[in-house]
């Protein structure tokens, strides 16, 4: 994707945040860290996290980060497939053009 295509989907996450009561500043925060993570992965999703490197960066408990995943996810910001095996990472899609 071009930069000035994923510059515009991530104004467009951010106009549509700003009226979403839903979201706090861990969600968008946690957001930013998956679209840094989806800028690595050359901006193709599905990217592939581990839990305990997307909390470091987002600087973040277990029990926050879990609560604003599944709500990203609830909310349709992004799609959050879980991995219970250790070895596996989870993987997210970020709907950067629904938002």
């Amino acid at each position: 994707m071009p930069e000035q295509n994923y510059n515009m989907a991530l104004d467009s996450f951010f106009h549509v945040a700003k009226s979403d009561v839903r979201l706090s500043s861990t969600h968008i925060n946690l957001f930013l860290v998956l679209f840094s993570h989806w800028l690595q992965n050359d901006c193709k999703s599905p990217i592939s996290i581990t839990r305990k490197n997307i909390m470091g960066e987002a600087k973040i408990s277990v029990a926050t980060y879990t609560k604003a995943i599944y709500d990203l996810h609830k909310f349709g910001y992004i799609s959050y497939s879980p991995s219970y095996h250790p070895a596996f990472g989870s993987l997210v899609y970020l709907h950067l053009s629904d938002t």
